[in-house]
């Protein structure tokens, strides 16, 4: 399968390429001409890439679905389970709702006793710091006879997210045999909680399982749009994404299940040298703790059409663009991590 979708992106690639370089040079082809012609190229590769993968995972669906990669049915809860909840300025408000549903479902399922809950907050400001501390004090006492929940707040964020997980680990990952990382707009139900945890129970050289979160809760129109289109093509991306991925898949920081010997002996990350956007703390950190686990010999996989795994999108286009610039300081840091993991 990774065979027949490499291949085909850089053949239909070439013949972009091929076709765009006849009509550039017709008569002459100037600098100019030679450097929209490689961006171009480029663009296209991944425009590419993307549809193919699509289109193979549409195929699977509708001619072979039992290769889609399927969970287990829920087992009992055989060992400690923790949730992370890692918060920066947030509204603790929704984050309390979301991880009380949560807290209940598991209590219904009997499991809620074996789990929890760690609020690890980076908010800076001491409003934000009052608010988060009052609305989680109410909450712990709500869910006090169902499961523990407890509240942090670091005295300086160091190393963003993955630091504030990392710290985490380090102080208190030994109690547990796996944790789920949640972001703040982030919801799982606690059937699929049980079957992550089966999953890995059933394969001791799993380190991660990677859901593919269904976006909720829009009110903008761009919101909107968002999670349509997401219904629409996301079950055949996910499901092509898996097939090529295999035992091999990527994380995306959130909505997944992670065997915390795993991470804590392979995903450790260091501060990059030099000035940003190439320098400091990993802004992209899940996709290089992904390959380090893989490197040390785990197995990170994805589950592409499991239902139950549920997250936020931003509400306008504006701060859409925003992440994605995040995102894409962190990923010209991948250059990085790669010269000096090779070096």
């Amino acid at each position: 399968m990774r065979f027949a979708v490499f291949g085909a992106t850089i053949a239909l690639t070439s013949g972009f390429a091929w076709q765009l370089y006849h009509v550039l040079s017709v008569i002459q082809m100037t600098p100019i001409q030679g450097i929209f012609l490689v961006l171009s190229t480029i663009a296209f590769g991944w425009v590419a890439f993307g549809s193919v993968s699509a289109m193979a995972g549409g195929l699977i669906l509708a001619t072979s679905p039992g290769l889609c990669p399927r969970l287990p049915a829920a087992g009992p809860l055989q060992s400690r389970l923790a949730l992370l909840f890692p918060v920066y300025h947030e509204d603790p408000a929704s984050i309390s709702g979301n991880i009380e549903a949560m807290a209940r479902e598991l209590a219904r399922l009997g499991a809620a006793r074996q789990i929890e809950v760690f609020i690890l907050s980076d908010s800076r400001t001491e409003a934000a710091a009052f608010q988060e501390q009052r609305t989680f004090a109410l909450l712990t006492q709500r869910l006090a006879p169902i499961c523990h929940v407890y509240y942090r707040r670091r005295p300086q964020n160091v190393g963003r997210k993955a630091g504030n997980i990392a710290e985490w680990v380090a102080h208190h990952g030994g109690g547990y045999e796996y944790f789920v990382v949640l972001d703040a707009d982030s919801l799982m139900t606690g059937e699929l909680l049980l079957r992550l945890a089966s999953a890995m129970d059933r394969a001791p050289r799993s380190g991660l399982i990677q859901t593919v979160p269904r976006l909720v809760g829009g009110h903008t129109l761009f919101q909107r749009l968002q999670q349509f289109a997401a219904g629409v093509y996301g079950p055949a991306i996910s499901c092509g994404v898996a097939a090529w991925q295999g035992t091999r898949g990527n994380y995306w920081g959130h909505n997944a299940i992670i065997r915390t010997r795993a991470f804590a002996a392979t995903a450790g990350l260091p501060d990059l040298s030099g000035r940003a956007p190439f320098g400091g703390s990993i802004m992209s950190h899940d996709f290089v703790e992904a390959a380090l686990m893989q490197r040390a010999g785990w197995v990170v996989s994805m589950a592409p059409l499991e239902s139950g795994s549920y997250e936020g999108s931003p509400p306008t286009i504006v701060e859409h663009v925003i992440r994605d610039r995040r995102w894409a300081q962190g990923n010209l840091q991948h250059l990085a991590v790669v010269a000096r993991q090779s070096g």
